[in-house]
């Protein structure tokens, strides 16, 4: 991967380091490149455009949610959601990434 000193050297933006505060590990992490996490209380509410890229800054790419429909209440994988998808509590976030770019679990 590229440093952030080095993507700005390279003319891209330096990207952060630390976790995106939306995101929370369901369970253990161990060496993968799909992931799904909780929202954190921070991220309810947003819209998926939000943390879409929010989450881009810290090298993590949101593919999709997996969420529950209220009136069956049947899970489902919802990939690419619209721009002004609102973030529900139950929501569940499939993200891309490194182990090296998540928080540890609580």
């Amino acid at each position: 991967g590229v440093s952030g000193s080095a993507a700005a050297a390279a003319g891209g933006p330096p990207r952060k380091s630390s976790p995106c505060a939306y995101l929370v590990p369901v369970a253990e992490l161990v060496y993968q490149s799909k992931h799904l996490m909780d929202l954190t209380e921070s991220g309810l509410g947003l819209t998926y455009d939000h943390l879409f890229h929010e989450c881009l800054d810290f090298n993590q790419l949101c593919i999709g949610l997996y969420r529950t429909d209220p009136q069956t209440e049947f899970p489902y994988t919802y990939t690419a959601p619209p721009a002004g998808c609102v973030l529900r509590p139950n929501d569940k976030v499939y993200v891309v990434c490194h182990v090296s770019c998540l928080p540890s679990p609580n």
